[in-house]
């Protein structure tokens, strides 16, 4: 699907098996989507001048969340998939942010984060708005955080390990 020259990376289906949304090194990692029978060119989703880095497509397959690498950190940014492509920082807090993705219900957002010392966190996020509620997610570390199908389980990495934890939909409270 890719032969731009550059490396692509950090395929993303969207949920009705239609397209795939990446990032490619052109010479900034941007983002494109393409269709995932090959039938149309690619298309730019976003470019700039700093990376940009797949992160997930919303249940409804209304919303991208993504990754900007920016001087200083990391921020996670949404960007509708329908209508004008305009994108909208969702956080930020000066740390390295990174593997954003949506719950199924799209009342949170999961990531990781730098900002405790030592490692690297797992963190939930009340979405659309990441004022409302904030919570720690791993005990022990963590990264690359994705929601099961039922929305009820985050799974990340921890080191080599997988680790598993439930999530209430209503409250965030982890088990």
């Amino acid at each position: 699907l890719t032969a731009q020259g550059g490396r692509d990376f950090g395929a993303e289906w969207t949920p009705d098996g239609k397209e795939l949304i990446f990032s490619s090194e052109r010479p900034f990692f941007d983002l494109y989507r393409r269709a995932a029978d090959a039938s149309q060119p690619e298309e730019a989703l976003l470019t700039g001048t700093y990376d940009h880095y797949t992160g997930a497509v919303s249940r409804d397959g209304k919303t991208f969340a993504f990754s900007l690498a920016v001087p200083g950190g990391g921020e996670i940014w949404t960007i509708p998939l329908q209508g004008p492509p305009v994108a909208a920082r969702y956080f930020a807090n000066g740390f390295n942010l990174g593997h954003p993705a949506l719950s199924p219900d799209g009342r949170w957002m999961a990531y990781d984060s730098d900002e405790s010392g030592g490692g690297v966190d797992v963190f939930i996020q009340s979405f659309p708005d990441p004022n409302v509620k904030r919570l720690k997610v791993s005990p022990a570390h963590g990264s690359e955080p994705i929601w099961t199908q039922g929305g009820r389980e985050l799974v990340y990495r921890e080191g080599t390990k997988v680790m598993a934890v439930s999530i209430d939909p209503a409250t965030g409270a982890s088990g």
